[in-house]
């Protein structure tokens, strides 16, 4: 019995020691100068530091979805990003700082404000546009082998030529697409000739276009000394910002071996949809 009574008195005695050593601590010093200016998405909260501190952290709070977020600095930081935040709210920020046994100082609070709003970004999708023989002009066109109709026949086996004999006219040699009404022009797919050298095979393209198929304007160019191997791959160009028009020329300027002639294996074009994505909008459907 006097071993259980001696060791409640002991008990009661560290809490009375801890108690009174946790009250001894000062109350930390209070950081000073509370701004907060927004950010896209976020706001970021900066305070003072004293010189003289006692402090262990420093607490930040606002309210998110009628709940209060903490979220703790150190001491040696006098900034502090919050993230995942709304354009549509303003918020207030509340900044306390606390000594070692959590006991908090003054409170200081800076705002509202209201963040920046995310962006809209607008990306592209392609796919392939219906292409025909009717559709399609070239120049130039060798009369003894490979018609245009070759490009579109889904056969990369058959091939298009331009003129190699006679009078050669020098590159650029273009494929023409008539499409009738205006289309978003994405880019284009290409396969090469399956039977020849690497000599003659486009390495360099620029895409036209026209509103009346008479006169051209250029809208893009590719990189120079593009691959031409493997011969059976697939090669795309996308140009840089989809182009609207009823009339497009894909103009081959170059090839490696700098003959005056071209050849392809078939060609098809891309059609480019846009699609928006409002990344605010995005961010409300998930804020928690």
């Amino acid at each position: 019995m006097k071993n259980i009574t001696y060791l409640i008195l002991c008990s009661f005695a560290f809490l009375i020691l801890s108690r009174c050593q946790k009250d001894d601590l000062p109350i930390p010093n209070s950081v000073s100068s509370i701004t907060s200016s927004p950010r896209v998405g976020g706001v970021v909260v900066k305070w003072v530091l004293p010189s003289d501190t006692n402090m262990r952290y420093i607490q930040v709070r606002y309210l998110k979805n009628g709940r209060v977020i903490k979220t703790n600095a150190s001491t040696y930081s006098d900034t502090c990003l919050i993230t995942g935040l709304l354009n549509k709210f303003d918020y207030t920020f509340e900044v306390q700082a606390f000594n070692k046994n959590d006991v908090g100082g003054a409170i200081l609070s800076a705002g509202p404000v209201k963040p920046i709003r995310r962006t809209i970004d607008t990306t592209y999708t392609y796919t392939n546009l219906p292409l025909t023989d009717a559709m399609i002009g070239t120049f130039t066109q060798e009369t003894s082998e490979g018609p245009k109709a070759n490009l579109t026949d889904g056969n990369i086996a058959t091939y298009w030529h331009s003129a190699w004999s006679g009078a050669t006219a020098p590159l650029p040699h273009w494929i023409q697409i008539s499409f009738g009404t205006d289309v978003l022009f994405g880019g284009f797919q290409y396969w090469m000739r399956q039977s020849t050298t690497t000599g003659p095979r486009p390495n360099q393209w620029d895409v036209q276009k026209s509103t009346d198929g008479i006169t051209w304007t250029t809208q893009w160019t590719s990189l120079p000394n593009l691959a031409v191997d493997p011969v059976a791959s697939m090669f795309q160009q996308l140009v840089t910002k989809p182009i609207k028009s009823s009339y497009i020329r894909c103009r081959i300027l170059t090839n490696p071996g700098g003959v005056n002639y071209t050849n392809l294996g078939e060609f098809k074009v891309l059609g480019a949809t846009l699609v928006t994505v409002d990344r605010e909008k995005e961010a409300e459907a998930n804020y928690l």
